[in-house]
């Protein structure tokens, strides 16, 4: 047998050995520690706090992550198992009983369909260890409020679209978090803009913002620009702006080559995204849709031909509008993306956006590859 599928079917038994055990809280003592060691033969096996997804009627349904490690391994695989089961509550005795209890899904980095497939069924037979197991009324009680304090709090987010930009000539974008605010430099005449981390000075005498940008030092009497490049600035802003700390510089467009000159900068003092075109926009056709995409900016920007609307992905959402450069622009549920972005092939220039479109493969797969708990080692001797 090779050594994947030896590693494969240890993870089915250490995987059934806990969903056996994940019920048990109720039946014997009290599970409440968590995370739990489980120690075989052949390695250990982590149990990390199941939480509770749904409880709807006597429906119940939840997920847990787990990391397995063999005795020959040098680190754990991380995993999550997806159940479901029905609850049956005695008010009086303030138990639930689960019964009926299904195994969803299970997850391992890199996995294919039919391992889990699986994985799954080899989980289904250990379901008679977990019937007519039980659990505190109350503690499940708890763990539903904190489901619904979730999800309010999901529905309090903000989906108002951003300023969006485009541009078509290179560009850098400077966001300040409302009006600028001047604070006094140490040991100095000069102020600089606090609420940006850019580094933006103000000279009182001359009233003259300068800023730093890579090579290239720009300035203006009104900082939401037009900004001029200077060949150098005063001394004493070049002096302070060499002991300030510089967390970011004048970003580069990503995925765009460096400019050969100085991008033209762009202030914005509400959350904004820029985009930029090599030129005038180019499109080119989505093999078997109606859809044309930019080319010539590495920004994620379609056209649908049928309605002659205008998709942009930024930071994982997506904005629809009329107009490219004069909006307006609003806010587009994934779920509720054109039939057309569905269509997208897989192997396509385009492809990797449809782990962003509602109902598709890859977007599903992205949701439940985000549940996967992700680690790295860090060498205490060289952590900072």
């Amino acid at each position: 047998m090779s050594k994947g599928k030896q590693k494969s079917l240890w993870i089915l038994r250490v995987t059934a050995v806990w969903m056996s055990i994940f019920l048990w809280s109720g039946t014997g003592r009290a599970q409440d520690q968590w995370p739990m060691e489980i120690r075989t033969s052949e390695g250990k096996v982590t149990v990390y706090q199941p939480q509770l997804e749904s409880f709807k009627g006597d429906k119940v349904t939840g997920r847990a992550a787990i990391s397995l490690q063999k005795k020959e391994d040098q680190a754990p695989v991380f995993g999550v198992v997806w159940f479901s089961a029905r609850a049956l509550t005695d008010r009086d005795t303030r138990m639930v009983e689960y019964v009926d209890v299904n195994v969803e899904r299970v997850k391992f980095p890199h996995s294919t369909q039919e391992q889990e497939k699986k994985w799954a069924a080899l989980l289904e037979k250990e379901t008679d260890h977990w019937e007519h197991t039980k659990m505190s009324l109350d503690r499940l009680l708890a763990l539903t409020a904190a489901i619904e304090r979730e999800k309010s709090e999901a529905d309090k987010l903000n989906m108002d679209p951003p300023k969006i930009i485009f541009s078509k000539t290179p560009s850098a974008l400077i966001v300040i978090n409302g009006k600028p605010e001047l604070r006094k430099v140490e040991n100095s005449e000069l102020e600089r803009v606090i609420n940006t981390p850019f580094i933006i000075l103000y000279v009182p005498n001359t009233r003259t913002y300068y800023l730093k940008g890579g090579d290239y030092w720009y300035g203006t009497a009104d900082i939401l620009g037009p900004w001029k490049t200077v060949s150098r600035p005063p001394d004493a802003v070049f002096e302070v702006a060499k002991r300030i700390s510089e967390p970011e510089d004048v970003p580069e467009t990503a995925g765009q080559p460096r400019p050969k000159g100085p991008p033209n900068i762009i202030v914005a003092t509400e959350p904004a995204e820029l985009i930029v075109s090599d030129g005038e926009p180019k499109f080119e056709s989505v093999q078997g849709t109606g859809l044309l995409y930019l080319s010539n900016t590495p920004s994620e920007a379609f056209m649908e031909v049928a309605t002659q609307h205008y998709y942009v992905l930024l930071s994982g959402r997506w904005f629809r509008s009329p107009s490219l450069d004069k909006g307006p622009w609003t806010y587009l549920p994934a779920e509720r993306m054109p039939s057309d972005f569905m269509k997208i092939p897989p192997g396509s220039a385009k492809g990797h956006i449809l782990a962003f479109v509602g109902g598709t493969t890859p977007a599903k797969e992205a949701v439940l590859d985000a549940q996967i708990p992700q680690t790295a080692a860090i060498k205490r001797s060289e952590a900072r």
